[in-house]
């Protein structure tokens, strides 16, 4: 892998995890979701892990409800 495509990579899960975070902050602001945001949270980056960059939304909301 070329300079360029590692770090084209690199800022790619940086913003990733960026969107994940302020996404579990919106998810926060009602202080009775903070569990279950945190679990939505850590359950996008368990599919991330096992499967591969599926995206941040679908993932966080189907693992929220």
């Amino acid at each position: 892998m070329n300079p360029t495509g590692r770090a084209h990579r690199l800022l790619e899960v940086f913003i990733n995890l960026l969107l994940l975070n302020l996404l579990w902050l919106l998810a926060c602001l009602p202080v009775l979701t903070i569990y279950p945001a945190t679990a939505a949270m850590f359950g996008v980056v368990r599919i991330w892990v096992r499967q591969g960059d599926q995206g941040i939304v679908r993932p966080f909301i189907s693992s929220f409800t």
